[in-house]
């Protein structure tokens, strides 16, 4: 094929973006690039390959080195505001725009398929994959930092928040009120989401003919009820105002002393001790910025500024409350962890599709799996906490101590490099978890029949909410799988206690039917 990738190809991406490099310095694998250029649509058999793989690995090490260079940039601004820009540098559009920029619209190969935006953004990262796999992640780092310092304009990222799903989730953190729940449904052609508070109430809408704009759509109305948006501009000081009225409500109420004599200190020694029982080789007596460790281990209830009762006398055994939260450890830590656990399972499964890698790495990194693997290393037993919280929780919290291994995971990241990191997040998964089991566990047939009607040009599949019986707190749902073309056929029928469970059902009865 004449559009294929090509060696000078390679060559020009190295001589604007890594100058110190040539395809002469190292022996390249080509195939490894031509692979991230095969879309679905040209694979003949299911043995054939397309750069769904490369993409999972991509997105990974895309994750981590974006996480990694604004962690460093903004050394003093905190995990909300990273999230926030990072959240902008990985958007499907960001990610297109530098796929154009590199030009990798010349060399997708697909076939009866026309290339659109959701292609260029998957290329991008199975490009990133592809490099990676040749150069390493020296320079593949210096690829991606090259790339957003060129061609991204952070002030302008800065200075506009315009996701409104994540300005939605901080509403909703800050209100103490965990995550917000999307309700979907597909009606004629369109994708309609609800947004309910925690006691299920609906307090937005949003539809577009896109899941996830309908999900922006949504989130947005919802902020524009709630006072946080104005004439489409958001309030800057929607934070202080909530900040004010739960000082408020906190004065009214008689609190425990911050100060907790369960804390312990974690120290060189300890964490020397953690890496030993997982048979981590360090060749040498590790030497550790103590401190980096100690703001890993502390949570935001053990701050100086919480503690407003500056007369209260303080037990001498209790530690010091802290000047840093673990919050920006936490951030860096959890991309070092996802990319990790990518890498890993990417190697592992050399013939499973993304589909499969993508959910068994999110039941491994999720909040419930590194709670219990803070919990199994011991490093729950040095997560400083308020007092107030060790006697509520009794370190039971899964976002707090998951939270304190993520930021741990970051220190040593820092503090000892990669490869250190690497060995012990990798020893940790395989003594402590069952990876093999919970990857025979592993079967989404909402994923299967959403590649099944794509694979077949058939579009979208179409779920129908049939009926919705029984009380509030027993409710069950009828769902109905359809042909987009029929929306009136159904191919299936599932029901669940949850919209989200009759259609896996649903899903389940229709792929069993026709993809055999």
């Amino acid at each position: 094929m004449d559009n294929q990738i090509n060696y000078n190809y390679i060559d020009y991406v190295l001589k604007c973006y890594v100058p110190e490099l040539t395809t002469q310095d190292i022996k390249i694998n080509i195939d490894i690039f031509r692979e991230a250029m095969l879309h679905e649509s040209t694979k003949y058999t299911d043995k054939d390959k397309s750069y769904d793989r490369l993409e999972f690995l991509g997105d990974a090490i895309f994750h981590v080195l974006v996480t990694e260079y604004i962690f460093i940039r903004y050394e003093n601004e905190n995990e909300g505001f990273l999230t926030k820009l990072r959240i902008k540098i990985e958007r499907g559009e960001s990610m297109t725009e530098l796929s154009y920029i590199l030009l990798l619209d010349r060399y997708v190969q697909t076939f009866n398929f026309k290339i659109n935006d959701h292609v260029m953004e998957d290329v991008f990262e199975a490009f990133i994959g592809a490099f990676y796999l040749n150069y390493g992640i020296m320079y593949t780092r210096q690829l991606v930092v090259a790339l957003i310092e060129k061609h991204k304009d952070f002030a302008e990222m800065i200075a506009h928040d315009d996701n409104y799903k994540d300005l939605l989730l901080r509403y909703f953190h800050q209100l103490k009120w965990g995550h917000p729940k999307y309700d979907e449904e597909y009606v004629g052609n369109k994708y309609i989401s609800t947004v309910r508070d925690p006691k299920g109430k609906i307090i937005g809408k949003g539809s577009s003919r896109f899941k996830r704009k309908a999900e922006q759509n949504a989130s947005k109305k919802v902020l524009e009820n709630m006072g946080i948006i104005v004439n489409d501009e958001v309030v800057t000081d929607w934070m202080d105002r909530i900040e004010k009225i739960e000082k408020v409500k906190k004065s009214d109420k008689k609190t425990l002393p911050i100060h907790n004599p369960h804390n312990v200190l974690i120290t060189e020694k300890i964490i020397s001790e953690i890496l030993y029982k997982y048979e981590v080789p360090t060749n040498k007596k590790i030497k550790v910025n103590n401190r980096r460790f100690w703001e890993a281990m502390t949570h935001r209830s053990y701050l100086n500024r919480n503690n407003s009762d500056k007369k209260v006398v303080v037990d001498k055994k209790c530690i010091p409350l802290q000047k840093k939260s673990n919050c920006r450890l936490q951030f860096l830590g959890g991309g070092v962890i996802h990319f990790i656990i990518a890498l890993h399972l990417y190697k592992k499964y050399r013939t499973r599709d993304e589909g499969f890698l993508t959910r068994l790495r999110s039941k491994l990194e999720n909040k419930d799996s590194l709670f219990f693997l803070a919990e199994k290393t011991g490093i729950s037993e040095y997560v400083m906490v308020s007092q107030n919280i060790e006697i509520l929780y009794g370190r039971t919290n899964v976002n707090i101590i998951g939270g304190g291994f993520e930021a741990f995971i970051g220190a040593l990241y820092l503090e000892l490099g990669l490869k250190i990191t690497n060995d012990f997040v990798l020893a940790v998964l395989d003594i402590e978890l069952d990876i093999d089991q919970i990857a025979v566990n592993e079967t989404n047939y909402k994923e299967l029949i959403y590649h099944y009607f794509n694979k077949n040009g058939w579009g979208y599949p179409v779920y129908k909410l049939i009926s919705e019986s029984g009380p509030d707190h027993n409710k069950m749902f009828e769902v109905g799988l359809c042909h987009p073309d029929n929306d009136e056929k159904l191919l299936s029928t599932g029901q669940g206690s949850s919209k989200r469970k009759a259609e896996q059902i649903a899903s389940k009865k229709a792929y069993e039917k026709i993809a055999k």
